[in-house]
């Protein structure tokens, strides 16, 4: 196997990793969704209609969950990336862990 068959193979699980990332990010935003709204519909106490099926479905619920789910996804993707060595060119990567001058030995 040479060079191009393995990046070609590399270009692919790469691909399948995004749609694998994409599924977990969505699931994850209707599992929050999920329990937010039936707290909320509970702590209300309509958490039945009329029929008394169960309010699955609310909107307001749905924004305000999948937009605080959105945000930590995008909070701690940033700081990831942020921490990576690629990103090593646009950050500053001295801290106080390493002084720019030198700690004289004794």
């Amino acid at each position: 196997m040479d060079f191009f068959q393995r990046q070609e193979i590399a270009r692919r699980n790469t691909k399948w990793l995004e749609v694998y990332f994409a599924l977990a990010v969505i699931g994850t935003v209707l599992a929050i969704y999920l329990c937010a709204v039936v707290l909320v519909n509970f702590e209300l106490g309509h958490a039945t209609d009329s029929n008394g099926n169960l309010i699955l479905w609310d909107p307001q619920v749905f924004l305000i969950a999948s937009l605080a789910t959105l945000l930590l996804f995008f909070a701690a993707a940033s700081t990831r990336f942020r921490n990576s060595p690629a990103a090593a060119v646009s950050w500053p990567k001295c801290s106080v862990a390493c002084p720019s001058t030198p700690i004289p030995l004794i």
